[in-house]
């Protein structure tokens, strides 16, 4: 099987948790935890992908890429076993730690591996779609574990959820072994030295650095409303295990068309638009979430799967033309470091505004009014010059694709 048909199926069991759709149940029946300590965890999760995004994306831009997706599997599954066997608020607070060890490995690695193989092979034109399939895999996997580790839990108990989970990302780890590593860019000798490059890069360039912000936006506003999504379900009166991992189901088999979908959405909106376009729809469904809080009102959880289904591949297509292949993987940790960093933070205080109101609804409306003012600050600040063009094989003019001839890139950070 050609390597980029594997690296799709790693991508249907790698992202594909079944014990997601209990988690909240979990952790506050399970095993008696409060709200506020629900949020607190999630906060431990991102926080502790802070300090080891930037790390770990410089180790796959180092050692390759293989071998990093390998490890983060591995220590998924035993991140897994952590949580379902941990008593205690510390100790769950250990394994949500290894989780994020676990996907950090995975962040930007899977994405540098996909566009390196194609620049290897002259075909980088072929990424957004290569790129937008992976990402309906990854939903098709996530759908089906959904439901499964739904299913699970309402008839075996929490254990089948984590069970079927670890089963998932053992799979993906035998996938990733067999993974040819591509070949790249000479690997810097100095730690320090690449890590200041890419985050030179990052903050200097001015493509790259409005991406950053935009990615971070984004990703915040959409990481919140997920784990808003159980919470909303038995604020409303949902309640059944089995209805939970349907819904999250349902909302990935709605969302992956979308994932697909990426390429034509990049020809007939260009980046602009589709930018300022995820944003409105974020704001639009937590202004719904907000004035309908009934039963049918999880619904409204359908029109956060559009931007859901679109960030990945536009965030990665936009990034990847602006970086060289030796700061790749650091330039995605950088990013995703910022919006896990951002998500951390705002979880504590998310946890202690539920407390204070006991009700989503206030927050839910400061989320729409968030993402409304991102929009319109994100739509005025996109840069349209082309003093910095595309990258390694793309070149991009206007809001509209066409296709050039591969472009060189300065190795002095910040520069092109």
């Amino acid at each position: 099987m050609d390597a980029v048909r594997r690296f799709q199926s790693f991508n249907l069991f790698a992202f594909s948790f079944a014990w997601i759709p209990v988690m909240y149940p979990f952790f506050t029946v399970g095993r008696g935890f409060s709200d506020r300590e629900f949020f607190q965890l999630n906060a431990a999760y991102y926080l502790t992908m802070c300090v080891l995004e930037v790390p770990t994306g410089v180790l796959a831009d180092r050692v390759g890429r293989r071998n990093v997706l390998v490890a983060g599997c591995l220590l998924l599954a035993v991140s897994f076993a952590t949580i379902f066997g941990a008593t205690s608020f510390l100790g769950a607070a250990g394994g949500m730690a290894l989780m994020a060890l676990g996907h950090t490995l995975l962040s930007g690695s899977d994405a540098a591996w996909l566009y390196d193989t194609l620049l290897a092979r002259g075909r980088t034109e072929e990424y957004l779609r290569a790129e937008s399939r992976a990402h309906w895999m990854r939903m098709v996997g996530v759908s089906a574990c959904d439901v499964a580790g739904g299913l699970a839990a309402w008839t075996l108990g929490f254990g089948a959820a984590f069970a079927l989970s670890i089963a998932s990302v053992l799979t993906a780890a035998a996938i990733a072994a067999t993974l040819p590593e591509p070949p790249g860019a000479a690997r810097p000798a100095s730690f320090a030295g690449h890590v200041r490059g890419s985050v030179l890069r990052t903050f200097r360039h001015p493509h790259v650095r409005w991406i950053f912000f935009w990615f971070t936006a984004v990703f915040l506003l959409l990481r919140l409303a997920f784990h808003f999504y159980q919470l909303h379900m038995e604020a409303v009166g949902i309640t059944n295990y089995l209805v939970y991992g349907l819904v999250l189901g349902l909302l990935n088999v709605f969302a992956a068309p979308f994932a697909a979908a990426a390429p034509w959405f990049d020809r007939r909106l260009g980046e602009a638009r589709q930018a300022t376009g995820m944003l409105l729809t974020i704001a639009l469904s937590f202004l719904l979430l907000w004035a309908f809080p009934l039963t049918w009102s999880v619904a409204f959880f359908a029109l956060q799967q559009i931007p859901f289904a679109l960030l990945n591949p536009f965030a990665r297509n936009y990034t990847q033309r602006h970086v060289p292949s030796a700061e790749r993987a650091t330039v995605f940790s950088i990013q995703s470091l910022a919006g896990r960093l951002a998500v951390g933070a705002a979880s504590f205080g998310v946890g202690i505004a539920l407390e204070r109101t006991g009700s989503a609804g206030p927050i839910y409306l400061v989320l729409a009014a968030t993402a409304t003012a991102a929009a319109v600050v994100f739509h005025r600040t996109r840069p349209r010059d082309a003093r910095h063009p595309p990258a390694e094989g793309v070149a991009r003019g206007g809001d509209g694709p066409t296709r050039g001839k591969p472009d060189a890139i300065s190795s002095e950070p910040g520069t092109r």
